[in-house]
């Protein structure tokens, strides 16, 4: 994927909060593998892994935290007549990674860059479900 997903929050205990769209939520949560790839954004030469933690349920109308909100630099879009930010324009779900190193260079407000292994389907069948999903957006089915 290569997009900023989440941000470390903490540095006691390294949590990063993700928010991806619905339409890679089932996608995420089939994928099978739990463990992925994490890298702090702008440093290329620190990599390491993590496991996911949790995997909250969708359909949510409030981020887990203002910063994964446009404003605040993040990559979901928000609600502009929301007052704090933290209200998404489309339903969300989170997913909570634990990293594996703990004493890893990081600091709350670093944004994170996820690599979620998926499973490998052919080209048809990924067009299909992209049409399908496409559809279920227009029509709000």
């Amino acid at each position: 994927m290569g997009e900023a997903l989440g941000r470390v929050l903490s540095p006691d205990r390294l949590v990063i909060r993700s928010v991806p769209g619905q339409d890679a939520g089932l996608e995420l949560i089939a994928a099978g593998g739990r463990m992925v790839d994490v890298r702090i954004k702008g440093r290329a030469d620190l990599e390491t892994t993590a496991t996911v933690g949790a995997i909250l349920p969708g359909g949510r109308k409030e981020l887990p935290s203002p910063a994964l909100g446009f404003p605040a630099g993040g990559e979901t879009a928000v609600d502009s007549q929301s007052p704090g930010g933290d209200v998404p324009e489309e339903n969300i779900f989170e997913i909570r990674l634990d990293l594996i190193r703990p004493d890893w260079p990081v600091l709350p407000g670093h944004i994170a860059v996820i690599r979620f292994h998926g499973v490998d389907k052919p080209l048809a069948v990924q067009a299909w479900r992209s049409l399908l999903q496409l559809l279920q957006r227009r029509f709000h089915v």
